[in-house]
């Protein structure tokens, strides 16, 4: 009987440590298998595939895309942009960390246009020194059809921000006629669709 007694917990150890090696190869081999379907997935392989086309083409053009670092020597006062010249599709990086407590208005981004008199406002930020907000934002200059933006012509030339409700003075930046690798589908003309 006393046999027994150590017996029986000795087998319920083994089927226990059993049960558990069961359990986590065949968890291994669940996960193993999630993760070749991901791998494998259409839609990964085909983003891929176009990177790859991408980088081939860039690698391959006359004057390849190789990017640069941030300048930040675009300033106003407390305000910078990351350089003055920019391709169509890359960002536009802007610090404002540098805010004193009384500032206070928004940073206005105006659009390229041939009349000074008539600027076309594409975006508008908030800003407040005496409070804790977003030290930096970033936007892509980029086509759309709500704000009637339909060919990137329209991107292409001198944008200005102005820094309401301050003294400092306008930023000005450029967009060049020229495309970020791989960004050409998002910058075809816009047609029969909202305002365009």
């Amino acid at each position: 009987m006393n046999g027994l007694k150590i017996v029986i917990p000795i087998i319920l150890v083994i089927i226990a440590v059993v049960a558990i090696l069961i359990f986590s190869t065949n968890q291994q081999e669940i996960n193993q298998e999630e993760k070749s379907d991901v791998k494998n997935s259409p839609e990964i392989e085909k983003l891929l595939d176009g990177i790859r086309d991408t980088k081939i083409q860039n690698d391959q053009s006359e004057n390849p895309y190789v990017p640069q670092g941030p300048k930040w020597n675009n300033i106003s006062g407390p305000f910078m942009i990351d350089n003055d010249e920019y391709l169509l599709g890359q960002k536009v990086f802007v610090n404002i960390s540098g805010l004193n407590v009384n500032d206070k208005g928004s940073i206005d981004t105006f659009m390229p246009v041939t009349n000074q008199n008539y600027m076309i406002l594409y975006s508008s930020m908030k800003f407040d020194g005496s409070m804790y907000l977003q030290n930096n934002y970033y936007f892509t200059p980029k086509l759309s059809a709500h704000n009637t933006i339909c060919n990137s012509d329209q991107l292409i030339g001198d944008w200005v921000m102005k820094f309401k409700g301050t003294q400092y003075p306008d930023l000005v930046f450029t967009v060049v006629d020229k495309m970020m690798p791989g960004y050409a589908h998002k910058y075809e003309t816009i047609k029969n669709s909202g305002n365009c």
